[in-house]
């Protein structure tokens, strides 16, 4: 078993809490040179010669958008963190200058503005300052996933199960909102609101360009 990391946006996080996404769609990134064809990717010529990033029985742990809380100077009790025990919590000895202190992350897709301000930042600006997913640390992660089926697709081939598997809601085709929602468009199904979902988070690579994806079936641990 190996243990990989996963860039989660909000949409995911969110789905993958609330138990709604199973699977997981990735663009799958080429190696050059590729074969274009009027189709898009020769799949025969250059798939079939792509690595996998994460096979069936990886370990993933999800990186998302997140800020981390220092108690440095105040010190929370162990009650006052108890308020946190959904989440991991480092503690840290300062030794004799600093002490014992503790970083609590918090979480953008499911927390509200915390209100956590960089202290080399000088303006008034209290919001909080949120750190890429990418920088995440593994001790900080809340979400550990486990893959259970790979496959390679393109993304307008995604089925109704699939994007339902996804998480999507269902709504609009046009506005993303569940049904009614007074666009005077006819009722979609869920492959409709994934194809809204999938162009509204991939912009350099919407659905009309039909791009080959990794499809990874995945659960909690």
């Amino acid at each position: 078993m190996k243990e990989k990391a996963i860039n989660l946006n909000t949409r995911e996080v969110r789905g993958l809490h609330d138990g709604s996404i199973t699977l997981l769609l990735r663009v799958i990134k080429p190696p050059a040179p590729w074969v274009s064809t009027d189709e898009g990717i020769d799949i025969a010529v250059a798939i079939g010669n792509i690595k996998c990033p994460y096979s069936v029985g990886d370990r993933l742990w999800g990186r998302e958008t997140f800020v981390l809380e220092s108690d440095l100077g105040d010190g929370y009790s162990e009650k006052e963190l108890k308020q946190w025990a959904d989440r991991p919590i480092k503690s840290i000895n300062g030794g004799c200058e600093w002490g014992m202190y503790h970083l609590i992350p918090h979480y953008r897709a499911t927390e509200p503005e915390p209100n956590i301000v960089s202290l080399d930042t000088d303006d008034d600006d209290d919001r909080t300052r949120w750190t890429p997913s990418q920088q995440m640390p593994r001790w900080a992660s809340r979400i550990t996933l486990e893959v259970t089926s790979v496959e390679a697709g393109r993304v307008q081939g995604v089925t109704e199960e699939e994007a339902i598997r996804n998480g999507v809601n269902g709504g609009c085709l046009n506005c993303g909102h569940e049904q009614p929602c007074g666009c005077n468009h006819p009722e979609p199904n869920y492959r409709d609101s994934f194809i809204y979902e999938w162009d509204n988070e991939n912009l350099k690579c919407d659905h009309f360009a039909n791009p080959w994806v990794w499809k990874y079936g995945v659960k909690r641990v």
